[in-house]
């Protein structure tokens, strides 16, 4: 029997989520004409029990009162990457099944309080939520990399000489949809044709390099990375550029002050540990498959004389599976994530 759920949008009692779809689904009878939406999903953690490539096959049978019925054929593959632990990869392949972009965001929902008396690291409900986008993209091998921005452009097809009919071309490389980091990749990869395609970025993070996250796997272990902001660093929070006094600059604005005297270096840990369920609650059908998520921590240091901690959830949707990053131009994955 294929696992599947249904949206249920009920407006008036503002409840909207996924149910698993029972024996038999009713509604109220419809008026002469009128529509009725039904949105299905296969709940993808469900599948995971099957090897990658078993599909699943079954019937929905549709009736009404009238003695109309339908009988429509649903098939859905098994999920090859609703998995609990280590790289998976599919069936010998060498490329991760959870390679690509992945897009969404973190809600932070708790802080600790520095100059708590009891427990200055505790974190405490903050009243309110903040919410900032996440981006990370994960290569062939698995690794994934926090980025601050990500270009999604549609590189056009190769074309070669046809061995079979000179003076024509063919399809040496197809067109296919590219994730690069920086504006000025876009012209070697596309050329000087329009640009076509989306930039997304994250106003929480300042950096220009992709960091590399260590720990692991994506998608169920524990991924950690550093995000550092240098004293010195134009987007540290204690610099500004027209303020005598943080600017980092002596009396006769000559030369630099060293670190401590106007500015310090600014750290952010930033912790993913990705659940098997939504800690939203949201069952999402595709969780564990195309969204991910889980709990969202960061130990920032720096702006206090102690650290500072945040809590929350994060979820993230892949919206490109391509799995590598510069591809055609620019530095390679490994040198784009160590500088």
């Amino acid at each position: 029997m294929i696992p599947l759920e249904y949206w249920r949008a009920d407006h008036a009692a503002a409840q909207f989520d996924w149910l698993p779809l029972p024996a038999s689904l009713s509604f109220p009878p419809l008026a002469a004409g009128a529509e009725q939406l039904v949105r299905l999903g296969v709940r993808r953690p469900d599948t995971s029990s099957l090897p990658a490539g078993a599909q699943y096959q079954g019937l929905l049978e549709v009736t009404d009162d009238l003695g109309t019925r339908w009988q429509v054929p649903v098939s859905a593959d098994a999920s090859a990457t609703a998995v609990a632990a280590g790289p998976q990869l599919n069936n010998g392949s060498s490329v991760s099944p959870r390679a690509g972009l992945w897009v969404g965001s973190a809600v932070i929902d708790a802080v600790s309080q520095p100059a708590h008396p009891g427990d200055p690291n505790l974190t405490r409900p903050a009243g309110g939520d903040f919410t900032f986008r996440l981006l990370v993209h994960v290569d062939a091998g698995g690794n994934a990399r926090l980025l601050q921005r990500a270009f999604l452009v549609r590189k056009p097809p190769v074309m070669v000489p046809d061995p079979a009919n000179p003076g024509f071309n063919i399809i040496g490389e197809p067109a296919r949809t590219v994730v690069l980091t920086d504006e000025s990749f876009l012209s070697p990869v596309i050329g000087n044709g329009e640009v076509v395609g989306r930039r997304i970025s994250s106003a929480a993070f300042g950096f220009s390099q992709p960091v590399l996250f260590s720990g692991g796997p994506f998608g169920a272990g524990t991924l950690g990375g550093t995000v550092t902001v240098g004293f010195d660093d134009p987007l540290n929070p204690f610099k500004h550029v027209y303020h005598p006094d943080h600017d980092n600059l002596d009396e006769r604005f000559e030369q630099t002050l060293p670190e401590g005297r106007e500015s310090f270096t600014v750290s952010r840990d930033i912790t993913l540990e990705f659940t098997p369920t939504d800690p939203l609650g949201l069952n999402s059908p595709g969780w564990g498959s195309s969204e991910v998520g889980g709990h969202y921590r960061e130990l920032i240091t720096g702006l206090h004389r102690r650290p500072i901690r945040i809590a929350g959830t994060f979820q993230l949707i892949r919206v490109a599976e391509a799995a590598a990053l510069n591809d055609g131009q620019g530095p390679t994955v490994a040198q784009a994530g160590n500088r």
